[in-house]
């Protein structure tokens, strides 16, 4: 009885303190929005290629989010003969981020891709934990894909295996606040 006690009040206390994180919004050229937490900071330095960046090096975590033009992808997707053509352009990136994943990290979790909608657009939620290639720890990747008018939308953010519990629920708060405008 003692410990399911110490149970309860340990996850109200960190219930309590995930509702004390606070968001900032960040907009790329009018294009889309995403909150990120106060405490982690707007950087450029993760991936040329990605318009919004954020991290906090002391806790280990980093997020970013990726715009690709929907006819870029469906001429380079053309070409991949993995990907199956008939079905939609977010369900082709699922697969064409799988295998991306699968052949940089050895996976011990995975999970989606799992319908959702973020921002009143079709999305995909896909989990992966595991060795990323040349390194001897375990890394946890939130990744949703989310489909707009004119771009797929990839935010992706992760941080050491141990933290996954700690840090996923504010994954998933980031990824669920991104708006196309």
């Amino acid at each position: 009885m003692k410990y399911l006690f110490l149970l309860v009040v340990t996850a109200t206390l960190f219930s309590c303190e995930l509702n004390k994180v606070k968001y900032d919004t960040y907009t790329y050229e009018d294009k889309f929005q995403i909150d990120a937490p106060e405490f982690m900071i707007q950087t450029d330095d993760l991936l040329a290629e990605a318009p919004l960046q954020f991290e906090n090096t002391s806790k280990e975590m980093y997020t970013l989010v990726i715009n690709e033009d929907k006819g870029m992808l469906e001429s380079v997707f053309f070409v991949v003969p993995e990907i199956d053509k008939s079905k939609p352009l977010i369900e082709q990136y699922c697969t064409m981020q799988t295998i991306s994943t699968r052949d940089l990290m050895e996976i011990e979790e995975e999970s989606g891709p799992e319908k959702a909608t973020i921002g009143g657009l079709e999305a995909r939620i896909m989990e992966y934990e595991g060795y990323p290639e040349g390194l001897d720890f375990d890394t946890y990747y939130y990744i949703a894909i989310i489909e707009g008018e004119d771009a797929i939308y990839k935010v992706t953010s992760w941080c050491m295996g141990e933290d996954k519990s700690v840090n996923r629920p504010i994954f998933k708060q980031m990824a669920e606040s991104f708006k196309e405008l």
